[in-house]
């Protein structure tokens, strides 16, 4: 894993799959792709001193980072979680900056995260995050060309998660 790369997450669970049903129903009402792995979840690999740590927003903790062996311990890949490589040659210290302006930003309050898939995050604020709105916010300060358009407070997992399937490459 290299810094930049992102991890989009698969597990299973009550909040995982109303995500996942959300980003669904949402995708369907507005007509858009909807692809057969459906992701809940999105993190940020950042290497400190060769140990990939990923970024992500947690419910309890905020935006934190976690070592990557302990983060995937027991999951599968292809399963439980995929990798997805973005070539960011150049924006490496804006990204790694990002996330350290992030790092302790609490969650965005849960009642808000059922609604996403209809009206967005309508506090257009980087006080309190979702996974996938630090993660647009952090690829975002380092000038993503693709992602630059994209409203952190109205992107799913899953349309991020497309959004990289065309612009990245899935891990070997």
């Amino acid at each position: 894993m290299n810094t930049g790369d992102l991890v989009f997450f698969r597990k299973r669970g009550i909040v995982p799959a109303l995500i996942r049903f959300g980003s669904w129903l949402g995708a369907k009402f507005r007509r858009e792709p909807v692809p057969d792995w459906i992701p809940h979840h999105v993190e940020i690999v950042v290497l400190h001193d060769g140990v990939a740590y990923l970024y992500g927003a947690d419910a309890v903790a905020g935006f934190v980072r976690r070592p990557h062996y302990f983060r995937l311990n027991r999951l599968t890949d292809g399963k439980h979680y995929r990798v997805i490589r973005l070539d960011l040659w150049g924006k490496l210290d804006d990204i790694r900056e990002a996330v350290t302006q992030l790092e302790g930003t609490p969650y965005e309050q849960w009642r808000k995260v059922l609604r996403t898939w209809r009206e967005g995050n309508t506090h257009d604020s980087a006080d309190r995050v979702f996974c996938s709105e630090a993660i647009v916010r952090v690829l975002q300060a380092a000038d993503v060309s693709w992602v630059c358009p994209l409203d952190p407070e109205n992107t799913t997992p899953m349309e991020l998660y497309l959004k990289c399937l065309k612009h990245g490459a899935a891990k070997d």
